[in-house]
């Protein structure tokens, strides 16, 4: 099997789940951006050399949905391929 034809065969399998959790990812950065924009007094600056802004709290919820999807996304795959079976077809 090429690399080509395996990058096509796990793009089909999982195109789903990446779009979706992309899609969360991108509307979450989203948000943070607009509020960022339109509130900018609640964030400030970490020290003079980080441009990095952070809120009043040190939480973003950027960074909480990251993790979130991050370990949704991996149980997914995880539970997919066993319930599919989908690395058992190339070693059998």
């Amino acid at each position: 099997m090429t690399k080509r034809k395996l990058w096509q065969l796990l793009w089909r399998h999982y195109r789903t789940l990446l779009l979706t959790a992309g899609g969360v990812l991108l509307l979450v950065g989203i948000k943070e951006g607009y509020s960022i924009a339109h509130n900018p007094s609640r964030y400030v600056a970490q020290n003079v050399s980080s441009f990095a802004l952070m809120e009043a709290t040190h939480l973003r919820m950027e960074t909480v949905v990251a993790i979130i999807v991050s370990l949704v996304l991996g149980v997914a795959l995880f539970l997919s391929d066993n319930f599919t079976n989908f690395n058992g077809k190339f070693y059998n």
